[in-house]
């Protein structure tokens, strides 16, 4: 019997050893775990902050662009205002013109149907 009681000491022991390892093992997972759990909060609170910043730096961007844009065309605007007025000046100048020389083009008309009406009574007369 002494060699079961020896057996079942060596067994016990191995059993203990088995049993502290695994202890060991259990609070090692747990430590890794705790770690890694650790690890991705950083990791999420780095992500969540490079987001809110790159956010801001886009929307800072997309608003300097937009003024940037609008000041471009409101520029757009006046100088093309500024054009089409001249433009506008030019066309009622060359109406002003145009009606001018239609003026003068009666006057010439009006002048020989005068000059044409006075010969054929003139002719009537003198026959």
């Amino acid at each position: 019997m002494v060699m079961t009681e020896e057996r079942l000491s060596r067994l016990e022991g191995a059993y203990e050893q088995v049993d502290q390892r695994l202890g060991d093992l259990a609070k090692a997972v747990v430590d890794l775990r705790t770690e890694i759990m650790g690890v991705i909060a950083t990791l999420r609170d780095e992500l969540r902050n490079e987001s809110v910043t790159l956010r801001d730096e886009l929307r800072t961007e997309i608003t300097t662009s937009r003024d940037e844009l609008r000041a471009e065309n409101a520029i757009s605007r006046k100088e093309l205002r500024a054009e089409m007025a001249a433009i506008r000046s030019e066309v009622a100048a060359l109406r002003s013109e145009m009606n001018s020389r239609f003026n003068n083009l009666y006057v010439l008309a009006g002048g020989a149907w005068a000059t044409t009406v006075g010969l054929i009574i003139g002719l009537y007369l003198q026959s």
